[in-house]
């Protein structure tokens, strides 16, 4: 999503409350296929001088939780006939859509592009950071219990290594919601 009257780029990794920007900042009604889930490699091929130029912000989710949403999401929202969640979680692929690690959003040929990252898990504050001066809608939520109790011992490990990086980059871990000592508002990373 871009704004060339706001000099914007929202980057949305899947399930990280997106759509709710959309229609906060573009009016868009959500439905199946109307996310626009570019990285910002994508922008940086299409149109580099506006990728420099632009403010630059995404939310991300503790990576847990995201694909617990992922899956109910595909599921509850699409209408896809999903795995068992077992299943769904070992066949996860952090390289691959939908479950593509949140990292791969910022990253470039030029290293991590990014100004500001909010946390799904405090988003009303870290959108009212971002001063848009209008509330942020909740739109497609999925239904299911709280994240924690859908894993087991050896799932919560899988999830750990196959999405270490984000864990790392962003502060999480499956116990916490997130770092909140990690504050990335106005952070420029190269």
């Amino acid at each position: 999503m871009i704004s060339d009257e706001l000099k914007i780029i929202f980057l949305h990794p899947n399930k990280c409350g997106g759509k709710s920007v959309e229609k906060a900042l573009w009016e868009i009604e959500p439905f199946p296929g109307s996310a626009d889930h570019r990285t910002m490699q994508a922008h940086f091929n299409e149109n580099e001088d506006r990728a420099l130029s632009y403010f630059k912000f995404m939310f991300c989710r503790n990576p847990w939780d995201r694909l617990v949403s992922i899956y109910y999401g595909r599921k509850q929202i699409l209408g896809v006939k999903m795995p068992t969640f077992r299943e769904f979680i070992l066949s996860a692929n952090p390289s691959e859509d939908p479950c593509r690690a949140q990292i791969t959003w910022i990253k470039t040929n030029v290293g991590i592009q990014i100004d500001f990252i909010g946390r799904f898990e405090r988003y009303n504050a870290d959108w009212n950071k971002l001063n848009f001066m209008m509330s942020l809608p909740h739109v497609n939520k999925s239904k299911h219990k709280p994240y924690k109790e859908l894993y087991t011992q050896d799932l919560i490990k899988i999830v750990g290594k196959n999405y270490k990086e984000d864990i790392d980059f962003f502060g999480y871990s499956f116990d916490d919601f997130c770092d909140e000592n990690i504050d990335f508002f106005n952070k420029k990373s190269n």
